[in-house]
C-alpha cells in the first residue's frame, strides 16, 4: 500500500490489512469526495498513480458519463449511512469491463463519518459465462426448431408453452395456435380424462421413458383424424423451481401400413429399432444438455442446486450430515489477461478433472459459473478437510502448457441438523472460501 496523506487510523488500518493483497479496486475518499487512497488495482484500472490521484475530485477520475452514478451512490451513503450497491460498465484499457461497486461509509471510533469507501469488483467473466450459457441455448433451441419430429414443452398443468414447426405440420394446427392451449386437444375426446390423470401422475414422479409402452397411442389431427404415434417424455425444473415437460412425438402411420404387410416385416422391425434408438438417443442427449456444463463435463448449477436440496432433505430424515467444498481459482482473470481465453478454458477443464479423480463416486460435483467449483461429500463431516487439502494439492503441483502452475482457495462448510436450508452450507463455504483468499490463496479453510 502507498499513501502520501495521512489518513485517519481506522482507515489507514483497513487499507494497510486489505487494499493491495486484493484485486478488486479500492478507493477512499474524504465528505468532499477528493481522494485520499487507492489500492494497485484501483491504479492499474483507473490508469492513474496514485501520487497524482490524492487530493482530486473523483469525478475527475472517470468518464464524464460515468461519475454521476458513482457521485450519487456516494452521496446516498453519506446520507444514510449505508452501503450502496449498483453494477456498472468502466473502458479498461479501451475495453469494457462490468463491475459489481459498493459504496459505503467509513466511521471513527465514536461513529462519525469520517470518509467514504468504493469496493468494485470485476465481474466480466461472469458475463461472458452467461452469454456462453445463452449461445449453449441459443443452438439447442436451434436443433429443435429443426428437428424432424415434433417436440412440445408443457407446464405442471398441461398448457402447451413451445411446440416446433414439425408438430404443426405433424398436428394440423399453426404454431402460434398450439402455444397457450392445453395438450389435452391433441388427445382423442375419448381419452382425455384418463389423460388429464396421467399427467398428474407424471407431474408427481417424473422419469425420462417412453410413454405408453406396449400401447397403440394416437394423436388428434385439427381435421379430427387419429395419427398413430410414439411418445417420448422428459422433464426439467427450472431455475425458478417451475416444472416442464417436453415431448418428443414421433408420427409411426408408416410403421402401421407395414404392420399390415407381413412379407415387409423385416424392414418393420429395422424401422423400429432404430426410431427407438433414435428417441431414447435423443431423450439422451436432452437430458445431459440440462444438466451439465458443456466446457468441463460436470455437473452444472441447476443440476446442483436440485442435488443439494435432496441431501438436505435426507439429512432431515436420517440425521447424517454432509460436507460441501467450495473451489475458485486463484487469479483466474490473470489468466485470461495474460494467455487468452482459450488457455483460460484450459485452465479450467484441468481443475475439474482433477476434481473428478479426486471425487468418490457417491460425491457430487458441479461447476458454479467462472471459475467456481463445488463438491458436495454425502456422509462427510472431518474429512471434508482432508478431501479438499488433497484436491488443493494436486491442483498447485500440477502444471498446464501455456499456463504452468495455478492454484485455488478451498472453502469447507459442514451441514448441521438445525441449518434453516439447503443455502446455509453453501453460504458458509463460500465465506469460507473467501477467508481462504484474504488469508493469502492456495489454502483451505473451513
Amino acid at each position: 500500500m502507498r499513501e502520501e496523506r495521512a489518513l485517519p487510523s481506522v482507515v489507514q488500518n483497513v487499507f494497510l490489512a486489505i487494499a493491495d493483497q486484493t484485486t478488486d479496486c479500492f478507493i477512499g475518499v474524504d465528505l468532499d469526495f477528493r481522494i485520499l487512497a487507492m489500492n494497485q488495482a484501483a491504479e492499474a484500472n483507473l490508469g492513474i498513480p496514485l501520487a497524482d490521484a490524492l487530493g482530486r475530485h473523483v469525478a475527475e477520475l472517470l468518464p464524464h458519463d460515468r461519475a454521476p452514478k458513482l457521485l450519487e451512490h456516494f452521496s446516498q451513503a453519506l446520507r444514510d449511512g449505508k452501503p450502496q450497491e449498483f453494477e456498472e460498465v468502466l473502458h479498461v484499457h479501451g475495453m469494457p469491463r462490468m463491475f459489481a461497486t459498493s459504496t459505503f461509509p467509513i466511521h471513527d471510533n465514536d461513529g462519525t463519518t469520517i470518509a467514504l469507501g468504493c469496493i468494485a469488483r470485476d465481474v466480466s467473466e461472469r458475463l461472458q459465462a452467461d452469454a456462453a450459457q445463452r449461445k449453449q441455448m441459443d443452438l439447442s433451441h436451434s436443433v429443435v426448431e429443426g428437428a424432424p419430429v415434433a417436440m412440445l414443452m408443457t407446464d405442471k398443468d398441461g398448457e402447451i408453452l413451445f411446440a416446433n414447426p414439425a408438430s404443426a405440420t405433424l398436428f394440423g394446427y399453426p404454431v402460434e395456435e398450439l402455444i397457450g392451449s392445453s395438450i389435452e386437444v391433441l388427445v382423442p375426446e375419448s381419452l382425455r380424462q384418463q389423460h388429464v390423470h396421467l399427467r398428474s401422475a407424471y407431474a408427481t414422479a417424473p422419469t425420462s421413458r417412453q410413454a405408453g409402452r406396449g400401447m397403440s397411442l394416437r394423436c388428434r389431427h385439427k381435421d379430427g383424424h387419429f395419427i398413430p404415434v410414439e411418445i417420448g417424455l422428459n422433464h426439467i425444473r427450472c431455475d425458478d423451481g417451475s416444472f416442464r415437460v417436453i415431448a418428443t412425438v414421433v408420427d409411426i402411420s408408416e410403421r402401421k401400413k407395414l404392420e399390415r404387410a407381413e412379407s415387409l416385416n423385416r424392414v418393420l422391425d429395422r424401422i423400429v429399432r432404430e426410431r427407438t434408438e433414435a428417441l431414447l438417443a435423443a431423450n439422451r442427449a436432452l437430458d445431459h444438455l440440462a444438466r451439465h456444463d458443456a466446457l468441463t463435463g460436470l455437473h452444472n448449477r441447476r443440476a446442483f442446486i436440485e442435488r443439494l436440496r435432496e441431501e438436505y432433505l435426507r439429512m432431515g430424515r436420517t440425521g447424517e450430515c454432509y460436507a460441501l467444498v467450495f473451489l475458485d481459482i486463484d487469479h483466474f482473470k490473470a489468466i485470461n489477461d495474460t494467455h487468452g481465453h482459450r488457455a483460460g478454458d484450459t485452465a479450467l477443464t484441468h481443475v475439474a478433472s482433477i476434481i473428478q479423480d479426486s471425487s468418490r463416486m457417491t460425491d457430487f460435483a458441479a461447476r458454479l459459473g467462472g471459475e467456481e467449483f463445488v463438491v458436495l461429500l454425502p456422509n462427510t463431516a472431518e474429512d471434508a478437510v482432508v478431501f479438499a487439502e488433497k484436491v488443493r494439492a494436486a491442483i498447485a503441483h500440477s502444471t498446464i502448457p501455456t499456463v504452468g502452475n495455478l492454484t485455488v482457495s478451498v472453502g469447507v462448510a459442514v451441514a448441521g441438523l438445525d441449518d434453516p436450508n439447503e443455502d446455509a452450507v453453501l453460504n458458509a463455504a463460500d465465506r469460507a472460501m473467501y477467508r481462504a483468499k484474504m488469508a493469502g490463496r492456495n489454502r483451505v479453510v473451513r
